[in-house]
This record gives C-alpha cells, sequence and structure tokens, in this order.
C-alpha cells in the first residue's frame, strides 16, 4: 500500500507555513552545536535537504525543460507529466547544483504504458545532457544510466516487472563514485556500480513515451540525525498548574516531577533538527502512577494524541506515537494532568524511516449551535468602524452595546450576517463596554480616540528593541539585524515608515534602548536620539558591518531596507552624523549593482540576481521570502536619493522602479491567491509599492497601474465578505475559481503576521482610490483584520500570549508561546505568537491552535500597519489666528494658526504636545510646538508670526508619501 505522510511534509522552514526550500543558504541544525549538552545515544537517520510533496498545489522551484508537468490532484496533490508521445522525453529538475553526496527518492505512477516506455528519477544534474538516471523501463525492468555530453551509457539493471497505475517508490543514492538503485525494497540496493563521471548536481524527473505522476520526493544529505533527550530541567521545559519535586529518579538519575492537580500540563520543546518521522518516548519512574497520562504533540505538521497507562513499563523509554516534523520548526510535547500521580521527566525523539501515525483530527468540523459574541478586547477607534461577530444567530437579531459600569444601554442595533455593526456609537469620553446579542456578553473594550495607535505602538516599538541581535542576547540563529531575521523581514523599512507617519508619537517617547551601555557598536552606547531612531541607526550599521567587515555580499531585499534610512535622513540629521549618512550612502550605491548574495534562507531566486537595477521577476513562496515588487520603492527612494545629492546615476534607479513596477503590473496576476496572501506576511509589501508609485508619481506610472490596483481592492473585498470580515486566501464567490481556503493553509500554518500587515496593504490602497464605497470598505476590513490579531477570531484571543500584561484591556492571549527557538522572543514584548488555523474556521472554537512561535517578520508586518493607519488620520490647516477660517496667504508680521490632527492624543486626562515643520522660500527650517486643543481633543494648535524677507512658508506634518504640507504665501 502506498505510504501518505499526514501533513506537509514538505516543510524545512522556521516557522509558520510549511514551504518548499530552495538550496540558496539552508541551515541544517548540527545537534553538537543546538543540543551539545546530551548524550548522543547512537546514530538514527539522514537529515532530509530537500522536499516536495506539492501539497501547496504548485510546482514553485521545479524548472521543466521539456514535457506538460502540472501539479494535479490524484487523491492528493501529485506532479504529473500528462504527455503520452511514444518517443517523447520529458524533463524538470530542482535545487542545488553543488550538492555531491546524497539520496533522492520518489514515489512514481506510470499512467501509460507501450514497449519502449521509460520513467525515473534524476541525481547530479548538471545540465540537460550531464546527469545519472534511475528508470523503470516497460521490459527491461529497473535501470540506472547515466548521460553524458548529451549520450546514455547503461551502468547497470535489474529485472522487476512494475504495474500501471500503481505508486512505485525509486531511490537513487550518490556517494562519491558509489551509485545504488533501489526500488520499493529501500533497505536492499537492486544495483551497485561504480562511476566518477558526474561529481555534484541538482535532482530531477524524467519520463520517455508515457505519462506519469511523482509524489513524495525527498533528498538526503546522509548526515546521521541523532536522537533527542529532554529532561524537566532543561531550559525549555515550561510547566503551568501546581507541580512537585519527587523522590524517584529518572533516566541517568535524574530528577522528576509529579502533580495530581487536573489541567497542569508540563512541556518539552526543541527545533527538529531534519525533516522527517521520529519516534517519540516517555520515560517516568515506578510508582503509584495515573493510568490516564495524556500526551499531545505538536508539530508545524499538525498534533497527535496519546494517552499512556504510566503503571505499564516504568523506568524505560516508552514509544508513545511516531510523528511528522520540519526542519528548525518546533517539535513539543506536552503533558497534560488528567487524573492522580502524574509523573513528569524525560522525552526522545529520535528520527525513523517508520511512517508517521495519523494525526489526532483538529476538531474543525464546524459549531453550528454556540452563540457567541468576539470583539477586539482592547477597544476601537472613536469614528471608525467598530464590528463585532456574533456567532450562531439568525439576521435580525438584537444587540445591544452595553456601558461595563451601570450595564446601561447606550447603542443598539440588529445583526446581520452574524456581524453587530456598532460604528454608529461614538461616545463622548472614553469608557469600557461589552457587546450583548443572544443572551451572550463579549469581553469589555474600551473606545477612545485613537486607541489602537494609543496601545500599540508602544509594546511593538519595544519588541523592535529587544528582538535585536545584539550581544546581550546573540540568539540560536544568528539572523541579519534581528534574532532569526532572514533578508525578508523588512526591519528598518517599518522603523522608518512608522517614524513618517507620525513622528511625534515617537520623538516624545522616552529614551529606553534595553541593554544599551553593552550593544555591540560603541557609537551606539549612548543614546542621544528617539529609541526608533536608534534602532534605524543600529540597522544601517549592522547591515554595513556585514559586509565591510565580514565579507557578507547583501540579499537584495537588505540593500533595499538601506535606500529607506538614506531617504529619511534629511529628517533625522540632528542625530545623524553627515560622515556616517555618507558612509551608508557610498556603501549602498556601490552595493546596488552587486549580483551577489552570501547570507540569505530560503532563497528561491538564488544567490546571484541580487542587482537592483534588474527586474526583480522572481517570485517568493508562502514563506514569504520575495513578495512581488519588493524593489519598486526602494529604487524611487534611491532615485530621489541621488538626484539630492547630486549623484550622476539617478535615472538608473528610476529606470529599475519603472521596470519592476511595469512588470508586476504586466506579468503578476494579483487574482492568484500565491500572489497575495500567500505571500503571507510580506503581502503587504506589493500593495505598498503599486500604491507608492501612483501616489508619488501618478503622471509617470506604467499604464494600468491604476487598474491594477482597483482591481486588487474589489478581490479583496469579495474575499472578505464572511462573519470575521476576515480576507480569506480564496473563495468561490470572488470569481477565480473553486477553491476555498481561509488562511491557505489548510491545518498547518501559523500566519500571524499576514492579517497583521493586511491593514497597510487596505490602506496603501486607499490613499489611491478615488470610489468612496470602495475606500470604506478597505478601511472596514482593513481594521476587521487588526481586531483579528485583538480577539474577533473563533478562539477568541490575542495572537500574543502575553497581551493581557502588555496590551490594555485584553483580557485573553494565545494559548502558549514557544520556549526558546533561534529568535527566543517568548520574553520579548509584542510578540505575534500564533493566529488561528484553517481549521478554526468559519467556527471550531475547539480546533487544534496549532504551531505556535513568533517572528520578527510578523511584527514587522504590524508595524507597517501602524504606520499607514496613523498616516490615515492625519490632517493639516492653517488659519487665521482666531482659527475661525483656514487662509492661503497672510501677511509678514501678522499671526496665523496652525491646526493638526494626528494620533497624538493617548492621554485622555493630560494635554499632550506634538510638532510641526515649518520651511521658508529661503530654505530656513525651524520646528512649531502645537498643544492639544483641549483635554482628549483631536486636534493641536499653535500660532505663529509669519516672518518677513520671504515669499512663502510651508506648514507640514508627517515625511516622505504620508508628509502633509500647508503652503502660506507672504504678502
Amino acid at each position: 500500500m502506498r505510504n501518505r505522510t499526514m501533513g506537509r511534509c514538505v516543510v524545512m522552514s522556521r516557522r509558520g507555513w510549511g514551504q518548499k526550500v530552495r538550496m540558496g543558504v539552508l541551515f541544517i541544525c548540527l545537534l553538537t552545536l543546538a543540543f551539545g549538552g546530551l548524550p548522543l545515544e547512537r546514530s538514527a537517520y539522514a537529515a532530509a535537504i530537500f522536499s516536495d510533496n506539492w501539497e501547496d498545489g504548485n510546482a514553485t522551484g521545479w524548472t521543466a525543460s521539456s514535457g506538460s508537468w502540472s501539479v494535479v490532484i490524484d487523491g492528493t496533490y501529485v506532479y504529473k507529466q500528462s504527455g503520452t508521445g511514444s518517443t517523447a522525453e520529458s524533463l524538470t529538475y530542482a535545487g542545488n547544483s553543488s550538492w555531491a553526496n546524497y539520496t533522492v527518492s520518489a514515489e512514481m505512477k506510470l499512467n501509460t504504458m507501450n514497449a519502449t516506455a521509460a520513467s525515473g528519477v534524476i541525481g547530479r544534474y548538471a545540465d540537460g545532457n550531464n546527469y545519472y538516471l534511475l528508470r523503470l523501463h516497460a521490459t527491461s525492468g529497473l535501470q540506472l544510466y547515466r548521460k553524458s555530453g548529451g549520450t546514455f551509457t547503461l551502468l547497470g539493471s535489474s529485472p522487476y516487472t512494475m504495474d500501471l497505475n500503481t505508486w512505485h517508490t525509486l531511490k537513487l543514492e550518490m556517494n562519491g563514485s558509489t551509485l545504488k538503485g533501489y526500488v520499493d525494497d529501500l533497505a536492499t540496493a537492486k544495483i551497485t556500480v561504480t562511476d566518477a563521471t558526474i561529481t555534484q548536481g541538482a535532482v530531477g524527473l524524467r519520463t520517455y513515451g508515457q505519462s506519469a505522476s511523482f509524489d513524495s520526493l525527498t533528498v538526503d544529505d546522509g548526515a546521521a540525525v541523532a536522537p533527542i533527550v529532554m529532561l524537566n530541567g532543561d531550559a525549555s521545559y515550561m510547566e503551568s498548574g501546581t507541580w512537585l519535586n519527587s523522590s524517584l529518579s529518572g533516566y541517568n538519575g535524574s530528577a522528576t516531577r509529579y502533580s495530581t492537580t487536573g489541567g497542569s500540563t508540563a512541556k518539552w520543546s526543541q527545533y527538529a533538527p531534519a525533516t522527517g518521522n521520529y519516534n517519540v518516548y516517555v520515560w517516568y519512574p515506578t510508582s503509584n502512577n495515573t493510568t490516564n497520562a495524556q500526551y499531545m504533540i505538536n508539530s508545524l505538521d499538525g498534533t497527535w494524541t496519546k494517552s499512556v497507562n504510566q503503571t505499564l513499563n516504568p523506568n524505560g523509554w516508552n514509544l508513545i506515537a511516531t510523528v511528522s516534523a520540519a526542519s528548525g520548526t518546533a517539535l513539543t510535547v506536552t503533558l497534560n494532568v488528567i487524573s492522580g500521580n502524574t509523573r513528569a521527566n524525560a522525552v526522545k525523539v529520535e528520527y525513523t524511516a517508520n511512517s508517521a501515525e495519523p494525526q489526532t483530527p483538529p476538531g474543525g468540523n464546524g459549531d453550528t449551535t454556540t452563540v457567541a459574541v468576539f470583539v477586539n478586547q482592547s477597544g476601537y477607534d472613536l469614528d471608525k468602524p467598530k464590528r463585532a461577530t456574533v456567532t450562531n444567530v439568525a439576521d435580525g437579531t438584537p444587540f445591544y452595546v452595553k456601558k461595563v459600569s451601570d450595564n446601561s444601554t447606550v447603542f443598539t442595533g440588529s445583526v446581520s450576517g452574524q456581524i453587530a455593526d456598532f460604528s454608529a456609537w461614538n461616545p463622548s469620553s472614553v469608557a469600557e463596554y461589552y457587546v450583548q446579542s443572544g443572551g451572550q456578553n463579549s469581553y469589555p473594550f474600551a473606545i477612545g480616540k485613537y486607541w489602537m495607535q494609543r496601545v500599540s505602538i508602544g509594546p511593538a516599538l519595544r519588541f523592535m528593541d529587544q528582538s535585536r541581535q545584539d550581544t546581550f542576547d546573540v540568539g540560536g540563529n544568528t539572523g541579519y539585524g534581528w534574532r532569526d531575521s532572514h533578508q525578508f523581514s523588512f526591519e528598518l523599512n517599518s522603523l522608518v515608515l512608522q517614524y513618517m507617519a507620525n513622528p511625534s508619537a515617537y520623538e516624545r517617547m522616552p529614551y529606553g534602548i534595553s541593554n544599551l551601555s553593552t550593544t555591540e557598536y560603541p557609537d551606539l552606547r549612548v543614546q542621544n536620539e528617539p529609541d526608533i531612531i536608534w534602532l534605524m541607526k543600529f540597522a544601517a550599521e549592522r547591515y554595513y558591518d556585514l559586509k565591510v567587515n565580514e565579507g557578507k555580499d547583501l540579499h537584495a531585499l537588505i540593500k533595499g531596507q538601506l535606500a529607506y534610512f538614506l531617504y529619511i535622513y534629511p529628517e533625522i540629521s540632528q542625530y545623524v552624523s553627515a560622515s556616517f549618512y555618507a558612509q551608508i550612502r557610498d556603501f549602498t550605491v556601490a552595493q546596488w549593482s552587486n549580483p551577489n548574495s552570501s547570507l540569505q534562507w530560503y532563497d528561491v531566486g538564488g544567490s546571484s540576481d541580487n542587482n537592483l537595477f534588474a527586474t526583480q521577476s522572481v517570485i517568493g513562496t508562502i514563506k514569504g521570502q520575495q513578495p512581488p515588487g519588493y524593489a519598486i520603492v526602494s529604487n524611487l527612494m534611491m532615485y530621489e536619493v541621488a538626484k539630492r545629492d547630486g549623484l550622476p546615476n539617478a535615472q538608473a534607479f528610476w529606470d529599475a522602479a519603472y521596470n519592476n513596477c511595469a512588470w508586476l503590473v504586466n506579468s503578476v496576476n494579483l487574482n492568484d491567491p500565491a500572489n497575495t496572501k500567500g505571500q503571507r506576511m510580506s503581502e503587504h509589501v506589493t500593495m505598498e509599492a503599486l500604491a507608492y508609485f501612483q501616489e508619488m508619481y501618478g503622471a509617470q506610472a506604467p499604464p494600468g497601474l491604476s487598474a491594477k490596483i482597483a482591481g486588487w481592492s474589489d478581490l479583496m473585498i469579495k474575499r472578505s465578505a464572511n462573519l470575521w470580515d476576515l480576507r480569506k486566501y480564496a473563495d468561490p464567490q470572488d470569481g477565480t475559481g473553486t477553491l476555498d481556503q481561509w488562511t491557505g493553509g489548510l491545518s498547518a500554518y501559523n500566519e500571524p503576521g499576514s492579517p497583521a500587515g493586511f491593514q497597510a496593504s487596505a490602506y496603501a490602497a486607499r490613499r489611491v482610490l478615488t470610489d468612496p464605497a470602495v475606500k470604506s470598505r478597505l478601511q472596514q476590513i482593513g481594521i476587521a483584520q487588526i481586531d483579528d490579531v485583538f480577539g474577533r477570531n473563533p478562539f477568541g484571543r490575542h495572537f500574543s500570549y502575553d497581551a493581557p500584561t502588555e496590551i490594555a484591556g485584553v483580557d485573553k492571549g494565545w494559548f502558549t508561546f514557544l520556549n526558546g527557538g533561534y529568535g527566543d522572543l517568548m520574553s520579548v514584548p509584542g510578540v505575534l505568537d500564533g493566529a488561528p488555523k484553517e481549521s478554526a474556521y468559519p467556527f471550531s472554537p475547539t480546533a487544534d491552535y496549532g504551531y505556535t512561535e513568533g517572528w520578527v517578520a510578523f511584527n514587522t508586518a504590524w508595524n507597517d500597519s501602524l504606520a499607514y493607519a496613523a498616516a490615515d488620520d492625519l490632517e493639516l490647516k492653517v488659519m487665521n489666528a482666531s482659527f475661525s477660517s483656514e487662509i492661503s496667504a497672510a501677511a509678514a508680521g501678522s499671526v496665523v494658526g496652525i491646526k493638526l490632527k494626528a494620533p497624538l492624543n493617548f492621554n485622555e486626562a493630560a494635554v499632550e504636545t506634538g510638532q510641526v515643520v515649518v520651511t521658508t522660500s529661503a530654505g530656513a527650517r525651524s520646528k512649531v510646538t502645537l498643544s492639544e486643543a483641549s483635554v482628549n481633543d483631536y486636534y493641536f494648535t499653535a500660532t505663529l508670526t509669519v516672518p518677513s524677507g520671504v515669499s512663502y512658508l510651508d506648514v507640514s506634518y508627517g515625511i516622505g508619501l504620508f508628509k502633509k504640507t500647508v503652503r502660506v504665501t507672504v504678502t
């Protein structure tokens, strides 16, 4: 019988959504490094360095040089070559041309047959004329060929009878000059030969004269994967509830713990060192033990729940499950106390060739009876959309907004489509409320001016401070500038955008960079700038240092980050020396065209396509590593930098931006979910880029850009027509097919960054659209995605485990968090830990919450939403001295009034301040401090005496894209 591992066994990502691995730079954890203190009991099996089961529905990363290859459903997704020409060769390949010693295996089903037909797997593929081929021939059985210089040579063969429409497994093993071929019996080689002609190359699939389907392809590197033993004293071990020390000894004399308190949990976690299957063992001592110890094993692939009788086989290893896991993602074993003396000591996970057991169903069958009310648990912004979800009630069911202090009803409405819309309720003062409907109450929430900015920007900024890759916590795996960051984490971009949108909010924050005195760079050990600008400088210095002092060629996306720093420099020049700016500018310009990168993760384009003057036409996978259009804004910013500083190559930056934008408009189908939500937390980059070009350079934009943005907006609105206002991955109602998925990941993917970043996409589009209804709905669903993060979801939980102690008003945080991990983020404020998976929708509150692990890339997506949301609130006016009317001209020596509306009112009991910039026609710049017009006001005001000797004044707030400017002619 054909063996199919449940879940997404292709996954080799660090967290969240599964994906296929492209071998740019792939870090496989060495156990002696990651688990150096553990005894290595014996070698296990080889580590997978690449695998694909095509369960994501596409063949991204494969290059078909001939034939008709496509991903189709045959029970599950398979990779099929459908051509049947009797003499036709069909070939596709993937992987890394530098692979040398490895084993490639795949399942193959022959769909058609003729006397000369043959199909199989390829190893050490150098090009179409040089590779090894292990194939099944219609009449000659198993054959191992070498193709060298375009000529085939038979190296060995073995009789074998294959069956049509039956799955067979082929395995080609290459170790130096020794080549072995296997079929079905993967323990016994049927062909063994010696040949040293071809020494390295990628993998491939080939058919000849027939149609064939392939599945479950795996590449093993031959390196042994040792067992992992986790004890209850390890740093990654966690407990909840009540546990006590026991006098009984455990594995190797280690201490043991016990609990009799139902609901208590003990948890062991480690990253899986390789993609594949693992036997999970537990150890417990002899005593009066429980007969029902419940163990739950979680990996990115799913969940396995097992009940263990701890009276049986104590003082030894007990195999409780065989599971699957992905390299570099957490494998967690949780012991839940049901009743009786429940013992916690040691867990062992051991790589195995055995098949993984079926997962425990995630419980996603749907709840069609429970009535519950879900809200943004922290609160809602005054004068903006305010919506709640009321499950399983009929249209027309009344709902009531009630005041917490006295339970009085302040607003009444009717539920429609399981949504209670109370946007019209805008109280005059901040207070707490709750929604009541169908006999159920929501959690309490506040309504106030700029509430979401008020409660969010502090935790978001603290996250960026405390998660940086610095001497105080280098992390288990070094990233670029933040712990476990990749080239596609967009840290510097997100910091710059936040400051551009609302500079006064960050200027007035107390300085508070953590571990300042021991930071890696001596020039940053004294803080003379706001935290957000300090972090910008840290990022710029780190990226410069990686190349200049460590010899790392920077990925295109990292070079693109530096463009944001250079672009904003004039607005932060009081904090950044001219010499440092020039150093970073000259470095960035010199590196812009460098095609090479020697530091990247999950690279899909290879390490030699990093010339940012070239059109970046490679699109990332659901890992989010190369969102379409990522080179547009960075080139436009460098265009402005080059013009500003008189550099000779400004036109080259413009041409690159234009060509990248035109490619996206003309060649990328944004109706395809793979190019929108399928880019996961990086999706926001695409619409931000398109809208940026349209807003800043509309008259010079590529033809079709405006229509592209409008089409995307219409589609996103269609995909959001549901009880959560959640923008789905795909929906049959959107006109693009029959696929119906909420998160785009079935039950496995962790996607907190996708909804957290979508508000940036929606608001970017709103800035350039003209249809009021479309703009209004985009605002509504943009806010709804943040509401999703804050508890308006099937679990009724904020995405951050610690949100109840870090974010005002949140009652219920995420179920758990990963203790440890590459990023070591469990104690970092504001970290987004997890999100509901596919099985939780449309409403399955008891579904498996699935994989959980925070990531800097999730938080930077949220940063962008915070930036665009803040910018959406900006309003600036210059008025007469009595603030009774707007003016466009004023006499020298007269007094004018300045009136600013911005998210700066964070304390309804105090008068707060902000600053605008005043620039004269002579170029003189000064700042004017404005005060809140009254306590708890939207507006900030100040008066200004118009200077003489100038022809105009420009009053501004915000920077670049977000800048609001009013010009006053001086008479």
